[in-house]
């Protein structure tokens, strides 16, 4: 899950596991 960016994220977003994704990507930055 690195290096991920802003468009990664808003594709993310509109999955279920969006969370999960935003909280790893916090952990990472």
């Amino acid at each position: 899950m690195t290096g991920m960016n802003p468009a990664t994220a808003k594709r993310l977003a509109r999955d279920d596991v969006a969370p999960m994704y935003a909280e790893v990507d916090a952990a990472i930055a």
